[in-house]
């Protein structure tokens, strides 16, 4: 029921009012009280078919934990539009929001329910400012919080054929499906040595092709539930993608489950609806207290059932148990997209789980602007609102006293300054705009573009994370909010060097031209003949650090790196790059002792492609190598960064009169990474970012 301090908004239109003022009638009759933190709510009257829907409009004041279920929702295109009546007068509602609403109605009862499109006067800028301000407690304070798919049609599979990122089960060719097949007879052997491991009977298997076909929509329910048991036993090789048929003999009793693809294609589907990439669904699926409700018509499950099962596969996948299962499991073959889809699902996992613990209180606004990264917006200072709700609550009431109008350069901003002293650390820098293109007019090189795309070729700066180059710093971040909108960063830096000369840098021509091994190669021994006309070294050992970044990839893979490259490993470096050269094969000169000593891996070769794919090679004036940005030239230099974890590339230049450096990226240079750079207690220096 609703609170009973709401007040009713009239329905009785003025005839003396415009034809304007009648349209917005129901909005002007229930204004909101800015005092009492007051949002309206929408009743919808009970119905059921194709009976209208009607809706009034009640005010409520949150203070008073009034009775409403928050709607979380895309709004669809604005072309496509329904009618409904709200407070007696006809609005025009997206498709979506419309049959969000007919599939909410109740037939026996009224509804109250929170939907920003309906409670929001969208036509008043101040009032929408206002509610934003609140969003945060909207979502935690709604008694019930749902989620809207879209209807999941009988022709579901037929709508995602075509696309270039993924192949579905009904369109694997006979190559493409021996390929899957040759595949899962590899790496059978990993799951035959499981204890757990138990495929499917024949029986088992005609009864999941059966669940398959009648209802494909619950039995990827159910092996989500499965796959997110929470005592985490759920490995990948108990999920059922083998068959036993005790009918053959030999290892040709085990066949491939076929169906396992069709539940993996119907995950797609759920990964895939619009949802998953609007900056507001973000915060509406983490913010509620309760577990949010999916609907699918007809279907409806608990958001848990799916982010939880997704969570399990993943984490599982990343980890030793089930490390050599997840081509299977995930069917990678089809997949060009390289799990992609999975990135939104495990970011709200996260975040729930963060809200979960007391310890916490707070969702790091790290995560948060990881997150918000690549999500659509209708407006693009709608990345910044999208974010406002994770605020703390006293950032929340430090930002709303900040009067006077804000740019969008100045909102993003404010929030990578918030994020730099949050973590008190620059190392996030590597997510900034630096030199690149911007839809945002006069945003700073040092700044975060929130609505730019992350593109593949762009490092993660939790790599550079490993080097702590500047150990034991921190970012001591703006301390007063006015300071936060200023487009200037003030930080402590160490000069370490200027660079003598850039390597170039691998261009998607060569690739399509020679194929990505050749093109790699052809880069690598390119930079390698760069570093002898330029330096004469007595050995190579400099330069193969600089290029493997001095992380030891046979030892610990990619993002467990702990300790530099020690010289025997250098030396085979070296002696697997030349017989690369000479024989054109990338793999490794060793067996890889983590496949049981009988295959040779790639290890080297993806570890390198990696590096000269997001980096480039440069040499300091001083003849040091070092691997950096693609946009870096000569004469930036080079600067260890209090409270950054690596080195940083900077340029010179004048903003306002005054001498500043713009942002070009980070940086390894060989010998001042692992602590290197602070060592001695070096003086530091105050330098201008714009």
């Amino acid at each position: 029921m609703v609170d009973p301090e709401m007040t009713s908004a009239a329905t009785v239109i003025d005839p003396r009012d415009g034809p304007a003022a009648q349209g917005r009638h129901p909005w002007l009759e229930t204004s909101l009280d800015t005092t009492r933190s007051c949002i309206r709510i929408l009743k919808v009257r009970k119905g059921s078919g194709v009976m209208p829907i009607i809706c009034d409009l009640n005010v409520a004041s949150l203070d008073d934990h009034p009775h409403y279920e928050a709607l979380s929702y895309v709004w669809g295109d604005p072309k496509v539009t329904r009618d409904i009546t709200v407070g007696g007068v006809n609005f025009t509602a997206t498709a979506n929001l419309f049959d969000f609403l007919h599939s909410l109605r109740s037939p026996t009862a009224d509804r109250y329910l929170w939907a920003d499109a309906i409670c929001i006067d969208q036509t008043n800028e101040e009032e929408k400012i206002y509610q934003i301000g609140l969003m945060t407690k909207i979502y935690q304070y709604a008694k019930e919080a749902h989620i809207w798919f879209g209807p999941f049609t009988k022709d579901w599979d037929r709508k995602m054929a075509g696309d270039k990122e993924y192949i579905l089960l009904g369109e694997m060719t006979p190559n493409m499906w021996n390929h899957y097949e040759r595949i899962c007879w590899d790496d059978l052997k990993y799951f035959k040595e499981q204890d757990g491991f138990k495929p499917l009977s024949r029986a088992e298997f005609q009864d999941f092709e059966r669940r398959c076909s009648d209802d494909i929509f619950l039995q990827t329910l159910t092996m989500l539930d499965r796959m997110g048991d929470a005592d985490g036993k759920a490995h990948h090789y108990t999920y059922p993608v083998f068959v036993f048929d005790d009918e053959k003999g030999g290892d040709g009793k085990y066949g491939v489950n076929i169906f396992w693809l069709r539940v993996m294609d119907c995950i797609r589907w759920l990964l895939t609806r619009p949802w998953w990439t609007r900056v507001w669904t973000l915060q509406e699926a983490v913010l509620p207290r309760i577990d949010p409700t999916v609907h699918a018509p007809p279907y409806s499950f608990k958001l848990s059932r799916l982010i939880n099962g997704i969570h399990s596969m993943l984490q599982h996948n990343g980890s030793t148990c089930c490390k050599w299962f997840g081509r299977i499991i995930l069917t990678q073959v089809r997949d060009y997209e390289k799990g992609s889809q999975f990135t939104q699902p495990l970011a709200i996992y996260n975040q729930r789980e963060s809200l979960k613990d007391p310890r916490e209180g707070w969702i790091p606004l790290e995560q948060v602007v990881e997150s918000i990264q690549g999500r659509k917006a209708t407006g693009i200072r709608d990345h910044w609102f999208g974010i406002f709700g994770f605020l703390p609550p006293d950032w929340q009431e430090a930002d709303k006293s900040c009067t006077g109008p804000w740019s969008t350069a100045e909102l993003f901003t404010k929030c990578s300054k918030l994020l730099y002293g949050d973590c008190k650390e620059l190392t996030m820098l590597d997510m900034a705009r630096r030199l690149r293109e911007s839809k945002v007019p006069d945003l700073p090189s040092w700044a975060i573009d929130l609505s730019a795309q992350r593109t593949e070729d762009e490092t993660d700066y939790k790599r550079w994370m490993l080097y702590d180059a500047t150990k034991g710093t921190e970012y001591e971040g703006v301390q007063e909010w006015p300071e936060l909108k200023t487009p200037d960063l003030t930080i402590k830096a160490r000069r370490v060097g200027t660079v003598f000369v850039p390597g170039e840098q691998l261009s998607s021509h060569s690739i399509r031209g020679q194929g990505q091994e050749e093109a790699v190669l052809q880069c690598v021994k390119e930079w390698h003949e760069l570093y002898h006309d330029n330096i004469q070294p007595t050995n190579d050992d400099a330069f193969w650090r600089a290029v493997f970044m001095d992380r030891d990839i046979w030892r610990h893979w990619m993002h467990k790196r702990t300790n530099p490259l020690y010289k025997s490993r250098i030396t085979g470096v070296s002696k697997w790059f030349h017989n690369w050269r000479q024989t054109g094969d990338e793999r490794d000169l060793d067996t890889d002792k983590k496949a049981g000593g009988s295959t040779r891996g790639d290890y080297s070769y993806r570890a390198l492609e990696m590096n000269v794919t997001k980096t480039k090679f440069f040499i300091m004036a001083d003849g040091v190598p070092g691997m950096g940005p693609h946009e870096i030239q000569a004469e930036d230099e080079v600067f260890a960064v209090a409270g950054c974890k690596s080195l940083a590339v900077l340029r010179r230049g004048k903003w306002n009169g005054m001498d500043c450096f713009t942002f070009v990226g980070l940086c390894f240079v060989d010998g001042w990474m692992y602590g290197r750079a602070t060592l001695g207690h070096p003086n530091w220096e105050t330098l201008l970012l714009y």
